[in-house]
């Protein structure tokens, strides 16, 4: 592989280590990150329903 892309074999090591590193962070968080995000979601709703509430009062 390292004489088909013209690399060292070191490097292709340290590219190895560092993706079987990250691989569990990529597919581990991805349900707490969608957590996160339905959260903020939530939140900026309840924030607009909040504005069109007090607008419909005062207006």
């Amino acid at each position: 592989m390292a004489a088909e892309y013209e690399l060292y074999p070191h490097q292709i090591n340290i590219l190895k280590k560092h993706a079987l590193e990250a691989l569990p962070g990529v597919f581990g968080h991805n349900r707490e990150r969608e957590e996160a995000q339905r959260e903020a979601e939530r939140d900026r709703l309840y924030q607009q329903i909040g504005k069109l509430q007090v607008e419909e009062r005062t207006g």
